[in-house]
């Protein structure tokens, strides 16, 4: 000690009056002086650590590497602060550890070495540190938490907002059908009167004559009426029939009778059919396919189908219009197209959506007789029957239905 004696006194004076504790160790490792603050963070009376190894003060498990770190410190005789930036731990006299802060200090003279070890008691800092993560841990545990709830009360209100808007768009496409049911409704009933009112007028005018001709010489007159009367009940029998057939038809209970019969057969019976209602001026042109090509399918349907399509382009076509009935056979894919062509009233564009609708009827048509459903028809035939129809048209310009059917039918 004796390298230290000189020092002594001046270490007394300067060690007491500050609140660290002051360790100074020789190279021998052992204790050479301690401060009162340093007595007090450990326990132990300046009896019991001065002259004794230092290793007292360090943790059993801590001792090999700490004598490492000080034959380092002792080789490069440098100050420093040990464990820089984390905490070191001592032993108490009742064998707990003291969580410290430790600054090391060479003294070198002519005949001697030793350290001047600066230590802090940082237990309060330290439970305080701790204290904090606990803290911010629960803290982030807490915002994990809120922010899972957070989102799962976002995904709750997105799918709420979600089913709302699906309830919305359902609402209002429920009110859109709605008015267009009420829409076709309308021009259905109005159709209707039409329809039936023109001839049930007929019927009663020709019924109020005959009581007038009562003579044995108006006989001719008297039939002639009577004649009327059953056009117009015939007419009034063909509606009702067209009616009943398109609720058979949306309801799934139409049935089909398949035969083979020649293509064209069935279009001259068209043909000639529809010459019947064809004007005093109107053209009817034909362009049909030659040769022999035999069919598999309903003829009276495609009679039907094919009628409708050809007597609606003579309907609606000027009183001197020019129509076409033009069909051709796609041997490649087994398929007959049949196409119809006018020069007719069009179909307005924003209509054309609607055509194949059941009821409907063009707002440029409405002074024109009919009832809306032979396109219906002809569009759910031709699916059960495996063919669509399409068309283009132009208001003012005319129209072309193109009707494409299988000629076999693969049942």
């Amino acid at each position: 000690m004796s390298g230290f004696t000189a020092y002594q006194e001046v270490f007394e004076v300067l060690t007491n009056s500050i609140s660290e504790g002051v360790l100074v160790v020789g190279a021998d490792q052992h204790v050479l002086a301690v401060n009162e603050p340093l007595l007090e963070i450990f326990g132990y009376d300046r009896k019991d650590l001065e002259g004794q190894n230092f290793e007292v003060l360090i943790p059993g498990f801590k001792r090999d590497r700490h004598r490492e770190y000080f034959k380092g410190f002792l080789r490069e005789h440098s100050k420093r602060r040990m464990a820089s930036g984390r905490v070191l731990y001592g032993r108490h006299k009742n064998g707990s550890e003291i969580p410290l802060e430790v600054g090391l200090t060479p003294i070198v003279t002519d005949d001697s070495f030793f350290v001047v070890a600066l230590i802090l008691d940082v237990t309060d800092k330290y439970q305080r540190e701790k204290s904090i993560e606990r803290l911010n841990r629960e803290l982030e545990d807490k915002v994990r938490q809120r922010t899972e709830q957070l989102n799962q009360t976002v995904e709750h209100l997105t799918r709420e907002c979600d089913k709302r808007e699906m309830a919305e768009n359902k609402v209002r496409e429920a009110l859109r059908r709605e008015k267009e049911l009420n829409a076709i409704k309308t021009s259905f009933m109005q159709m209707v009167s039409h329809e039936f009112k023109t001839p049930l007028s007929g019927i009663l005018t020709s019924a109020m004559l005959i009581e007038k001709y009562r003579e044995t010489d108006q006989q001719e007159k008297r039939l002639k009426h009577l004649e009327s009367i059953k056009r117009k009940v015939q007419h009034l029998d063909a509606l009702l029939n067209d009616f009943l057939a398109v609720e058979r038809l949306g309801a799934g209970r139409e049935s089909y009778r398949f035969s083979q019969f020649w293509l064209g057969d069935l279009l001259r019976e068209v043909v000639n059919e529809s010459e019947q209602v064809l004007g005093s001026r109107q053209t009817l042109l034909t362009d049909i396919p030659v040769g022999a090509i035999q069919m598999y399918q309903d003829k009276v349907v495609l009679n039907l189908i094919l009628s409708n399509v050809l007597n609606n382009a003579i309907k609606y076509s000027d009183e001197d219009g020019e129509i076409r009935l033009l069909a051709e056979r796609i041997t490649d894919q087994g398929l007959i197209k049949i196409r119809v062509q006018d020069k007719g009233v069009g179909i307005p564009r924003d209509e054309q959506q609607y055509i194949f609708s059941r009821y409907f009827r063009a707002s440029n048509a409405k002074n024109i007789k009919g009832t809306g459903i032979g396109l219906n028809m002809a569009k759910k035939h031709l699916q059960n029957l495996g063919g669509h129809i399409f068309f283009t048209s132009e208001e003012g310009e005319g129209s072309e239905f193109t009707i494409m059917i299988p000629e076999i039918l693969q049942q």
